[in-house]
């Protein structure tokens, strides 16, 4: 009886580490570190702009940046795509900037209020 109790002791350890060396991995190297929010300034929307960072990047301005729109409520209407990445430090937050509908994030950056498609 004794074995199978010991057995089964071991299996939790090495599955609990397992489960440890997952999470941390995944915060290492997959996860989004949280910057900074910026409200619109009737407070409809929220833009909330993450950092992709991997282990060994430059300073954090040269660190690629997703930008999160959220409506009042903080669900999320749309994101920065693939096509549209910027850097950290190119990231300036200005609504309204091409039409009443738009939220600029960068240089010709910008995601639709209603639709949430990213645009250059």
């Amino acid at each position: 009886m004794e074995c199978k109790q010991e057995k089964m002791r071991k299996i939790v350890i090495i599955l609990s580490v397992l489960a440890l060396l997952v999470g941390v991995g995944y915060r290492v190297f997959i996860a989004d570190e949280f910057m900074f929010s910026e409200h619109s300034p009737d407070k409809q929307y929220r833009v909330d702009v993450y950092i992709f960072a991997m282990p060994g990047d430059g300073g954090v301005g040269s660190r690629t940046a997703v930008v999160v729109l959220k409506n009042k409520w903080g669900w999320t209407i749309g994101k920065s795509c693939d096509e549209c990445n910027v850097f950290y430090g190119d990231v300036d937050i200005e609504w309204n900037c091409f039409s009443k509908d738009e939220v600029c994030f960068a240089k010709a950056r910008s995601i639709n209020l209603k639709t949430g498609k990213c645009c250059d």
